[in-house]
């Protein structure tokens, strides 16, 4: 580890009782918090546990910013597994904010652990569930600590013996804090190790017996030692026919008296030929073993994960918000960073919060193999290296534009933080001098049954109220006014656009829901949903007053399709960037059709995005700015493109 970063922000674990018993969420750094909620990535099967165990933990990986260390242990086999743990033998094991944010990016639970061990873990165990009502307490402060740092559960590994009031009080405790778990969180997991007894012994089944049983039953799942052998996951198979997927027994990928390291794929089988699921243990095995040599670690790793594949699927990428998905094949190390394909600079790194989403999962075909380079990329610090026989292709985009202002290297790293980060990269980028229009959808499509969209209610925004607030609050702070119009009420239907804006200066946030919300208590609404007149009404203005960026507002698609495709082909002639923010359920079938690039296009113009209850803010600010630059890219693209063009023509 560095010297450079023993003063960084970092997360630490709790080792003492009386710590535990007060903490307190407001004493927590909110910068040691994750804000990246987990999004459910859907799995029939058995799960895959991963319970990371390297070097006593809380190292390069706790900082929240990285360290220098490109070579330091670094997981991206994300889509092959269910949940991760940040297992320790610290008392309390927090997960990192690295950690945390990183699972919850690919769609895994993140768990800390709690463990207590030997004579110092008997002492601690007589202190806190001395009594039910101690226990319920140190439950509740559990929970609260995976609430306050945003992960989603423990693993409870009680490595020591019990008083009989003790085994009594834990099953309190786990019962207590599986329930306060779900209440925080419903998709949260509180697992129990397989190393006590009920008798109060420590003496591991490496099965579920009438011994540990009672423990199951109290929170989520097991997860059983690794000396297992066949005729226990079959005895396991008979006592709890009906929680099958509950039962994660464990692989020591060591190899301490079971099958590991490159055999670990053998114990899979069997485990999964029982419908269990699998809890692999230290995977880092992988980089510990090829230690200082960090490239046969990534050769090694990819080669364990690889044999797994049959029984360790990768599933589907964890979807957020819809989006598309793009990766520049980052993964969250590297020794040089590059933008657009160009050198910016040389600084080793090492950051897991930098890593892509997967984008492949080693592929199983004999005649291919893939490695990671960092000697070469497109944005960032590696790329994806795809060998075929003897052939290799280096995959990485490359631009012609190289960034050397502070304004462009903003551009290139932009991860925002709040919506005053979102308004210097729009400065940045030269989005304000757009001219924005923003129409609303007020067509009798919003009505379904008794359940109105545009419905105002006390306390709480609309789909509506929340996509304008957001723009407004992400573009507003502008000299050029934005301006706000509906179309499809009863008076204008698909003719004309009426205007919303009450104010001749430019709008703020609550300005532009002051006049929406005075407009929708007195229309009426009709149809049919038509974006024609937008369209011809900004076609118009961009006469007067050049570029122009249109925000739709609507809960669907338009009821003529061919007809407004052809009128945004015909806007791109006049610079117009056309963003759809679709609001509601849709349908969302066939939008992409209207937003294509076609050869009638003058440049690709318009793009889509979608906008539900529960999209966070900044995210969604996040994407329509990245959206918006993307279009006004391909605008810039195709005027150096015609320029470039008469320069010929003149030469």
């Amino acid at each position: 580890m560095s010297d450079s970063v023993v003063e960084k922000k970092h997360i630490s674990p709790i080792n003492d009782v009386d710590k535990l018993s007060n903490f307190c969420p407001e004493n927590v750094d909110p910068d040691l918090v994750s804000q990246l909620k987990w999004v459910c990535k859907k799995n029939k099967g058995p799960n895959v546990l991963v319970c990371h165990d390297m070097e006593g933990g809380y190292r390069d990986d706790k900082f929240i910013d990285g360290t220098d260390n490109p070579d330091f242990y670094n997981f991206y086999h994300w889509a092959q597994i269910d949940t991760f743990v940040y297992f320790s033998h610290h008392f309390v094991t927090i997960p990192t904010h690295m950690w945390i944010e990183s699972a919850h990016k690919n769609g895994i639970k993140a768990l800390g652990t709690f463990i207590t061990e030997w004579e110092h873990g008997a002492s601690k165990c007589l202190d806190m569930f001395a009594s039910a009502e101690s226990s319920i307490h140190f439950a509740k402060k559990l929970a609260e600590i995976a609430h306050t740092y945003n992960f989603d559960g423990w693993l409870i590994n009680i490595e020591n013996i019990l008083s009989v009031d003790g085994v009594k009080n834990i099953q309190v405790f786990l019962q207590c804090l599986t329930e306060e778990m779900r209440l925080l969180n419903p998709h949260s997991s509180v697992l129990w190790y397989d190393a006590v007894t009920n008798e109060g012994k420590l003496q591991w089944q490496d099965s579920v017996t009438d011994l540990n049983k009672c423990f199951f039953d109290c929170c989520d799942g097991i997860f059983l030692n690794y000396t297992w052998k066949d005729w226990q996951l079959q005895l396991t198979l008979d006592l709890c026919p009906n929680r099958v997927l509950d039962i994660y027994v464990g692989i020591d990928v060591f190899a301490r008296g079971c099958l590991g390291k490159y055999e670990c794929h053998i114990s899979t089988e069997k485990i999964m030929d029982y419908g269990f699921s699998v809890a692999l243990f230290a995977t880092a095995w992988c980089y510990e073993q090829c230690k200082p040599d960090f490239s046969s670690f990534i050769k090694n790793n990819n080669k364990f994960w690889k044999l797994l594949q049959p029984t360790c699927t990768p599933k589907p990428l964890a979807c957020v918000q819809d989006q598309p998905y793009v990766t520049n094949f980052n993964f969250g190390f590297g020794r040089k960073v590059y933008v657009y394909g160009f050198l910016l600079y040389k600084k080793s790194w090492f950051n897991m919060l930098k890593q892509d989403v997967p984008f492949i999962n080693f592929i199983s075909d004999q005649k291919l193999s893939t490695d990671i380079v960092d000697d070469e990329a497109f944005e960032g610090s590696t790329c994806l290296k795809i060998s075929l026989a003897e052939t290799a292709i280096y995959v990485s985009e490359m631009k012609t534009k190289a960034y050397t202002t502070y304004d462009e290297v903003y551009i290139a790293t932009f991860n925002p933080k709040s919506v005053a980060d979102i308004q210097k990269y729009i400065k940045c980028t030269k989005l304000n001098e757009l001219k924005i229009n923003i129409y609303i959808d007020f067509t009798l499509n919003n009505v379904r049954g008794t359940e109105n969209l545009h419905s105002l209610r006390s306390g709480e925004m609309n789909v509506y109220q929340k996509a304008l607030s957001y723009l407004m609050e992400g573009f507003g702070n502008r000299n050029i006014p934005i301006e706000l119009y509906g179309f499809g009420d009863l008076e204008t239907q698909d003719t004309e656009v009426f205007s919303l804006t009450m104010y001749e200066c430019s709008l703020t946030s609550s300005e532009a829901l002051e006049s929406y919300n005075s407009v929708v208590q007195t229309l009426e609404m009709s149809g049919p949903r038509s974006f024609c007149a937008a369209v011809k009404h900004a076609i118009d203005q961009s006469q007067t007053s050049g570029q122009h960026l249109l925000f739709f507002i609507t809960n669907g698609l338009p009821e003529n399709m061919l007809m407004n495709f052809e009128h945004i082909v015909e806007s791109s002639w006049h610079d117009i960037l056309v963003v759809i923010i679709g609001v509601g359920d849709g349908p969302w079938n066939g939008i992409s059709k209207l937003t294509k690039c076609t050869k009638e296009k003058k440049f690709s113009n318009a793009s889509y995005l979608i906008l539900n209850m529960y999209s966070e803010k900044i995210d969604f600010l996040r994407n329509i700015v990245l959206t918006a630059k993307d279009l006004r890219d391909n605008l810039i693209e195709d005027q150096l493109r015609m320029e470039t063009s008469a320069h010929e023509k003149d030469d």
